[in-house]
This record gives structure tokens, C-alpha cells and sequence, in this order.
């Protein structure tokens, strides 16, 4: 279980190494959920996936293999195609004009 940084603690953990851990424990979770096969993990270039303890967990596992969206690429992001239909129908809606 991931507990946050302690005040003694502080100066050796960041957040950044918290959401490391969570993204290790994640893909953990994912390899004992799929033993048979490869699992391939499609992620953005979020600064989490780069530190060196995702890096050492997934040169430890054979089964696991990241593969890293380009840099502004929003049509392979489908939370970007929500927002781009949120903010069309956002700036379209008009106030009724007084009569």
C-alpha cells in the first residue's frame, strides 16, 4: 500500500516518485490479471512514466512493453475529442436576445 511522504521523508520523496510508484504497482496489477502473453501499455509523455523506477520495473519484466504517444498529438487522445465537442457546443450556445 502507498502511503504519502512523511515530513521526516519529505526531502528524499516527491510527488512525481509517488505516482511512479502508483504507475508501477498499476502495471503489476495489469501483468498478474493477463499471465499469458504481452501487455502493451500506450501512454502519453506524462513526466511519471520516465523516472528510473518505471524504467528498471519494465527492463525486469519481458512481458511488459510501453509505447509512448507522440508529442501533441490530440487525435490519438480520446479525452482531447471530448474536450474539442465540449468546447463547440460550449461557444455555440448563445444568450436570448431581449425583446
Amino acid at each position: 500500500m502507498l502511503r504519502p511522504c512523511s515530513t521526516q521523508v519529505r526531502s528524499l520523496c516527491s510527488q512525481e516518485s509517488v505516482i511512479a510508484q502508483g504507475t508501477v504497482r498499476l502495471m503489476q496489477m495489469q501483468l498478474q490479471a493477463q499471465p499469458k502473453g504481452k501487455l502493451h501499455q500506450v501512454l502519453d509523455n506524462a513526466q511519471h512514466y520516465r523516472p528510473g523506477l518505471v524504467k528498471e520495473f519494465v527492463k525486469t519484466d519481458p512481458m511488459l512493453e510501453l509505447m509512448f504517444l507522440p508529442p501533441c498529438s490530440p487525435d490519438l487522445k480520446v479525452i482531447e475529442q471530448l474536450w474539442k465537442l465540449l468546447r463547440a457546443k460550449v461557444t455555440r450556445v448563445v444568450p436570448p436576445r431581449p425583446t
